[in-house]
């Protein structure tokens, strides 16, 4: 992650707080034009990152994500692929070819392991999903992406497994026999 990245975060993140860059400026001593310059990536202050962290900012850069792909045909085939918060949405959208849908079949019994399904899998006549019809319990159409709930930035979000997680899921579903690792 570069400055100008870390900065846009920290700008969210104070405006979220209904703060504005003059108040930051002065709890910290500088300038509201120091603080801008943090906040655009034109300098990497350690003072005004530190303002950040102490009202409640987080910083979460979590590489290397695993999710699990379920896909249905020919024959149930599990994948495990590497993905990163930037591109995460696109993955599970291309996953499962279109909307996502997040289903939690495990109730809050189950952690926090939840399915990306397709939206319209159903309406769009999917194939189902052998797989993520019995961990549902009820019909899943098309490809299923295993992933968990957690806390990125602060904020409620999905985040990928480890890999040691992405291995267990994959024995727990009989997977592991029949992986490819994109």
């Amino acid at each position: 992650m570069d400055n100008k990245e870390l900065g846009r975060l920290c700008k969210a993140y104070r405006e979220r707080l209904c703060k504005t860059q003059a108040e930051v400026a002065a709890d910290v001593g500088y300038s509201k034009e120091t603080v801008s310059a943090f906040e655009t990536g034109r300098n990497n202050n350690a003072i005004i990152f530190c303002w950040y962290v102490r009202h409640g900012f987080k910083l979460e850069v979590i590489m290397n994500e695993h999710i699990v792909i379920i896909t249905p045909v020919p024959k149930v085939t599990f994948t495990v692929k590497e993905t990163d918060s930037e591109k995460m949405l696109h993955d599970l959208q291309d996953a499962v070819d279109g909307c996502i849908e997040i289903v939690r079949p495990f109730g809050r019994s189950g952690g926090h392991l939840v399915m990306v399904v397709n939206d319209e899998g159903l309406i769009r006549g999917l194939p189902a999903n052998p797989v993520g019809s019995l961990i549902y319990g009820d019909t899943i159409a098309g490809t299923v992406v295993i992933m968990k709930e957690g806390i990125r930035n602060g904020e409620p979000d999905l985040i990928g497994l480890t890999e040691e997680e992405a291995d267990f899921v994959m024995r727990l579903f009989g997977g592991a026999n029949n992986v490819k690792n994109v």
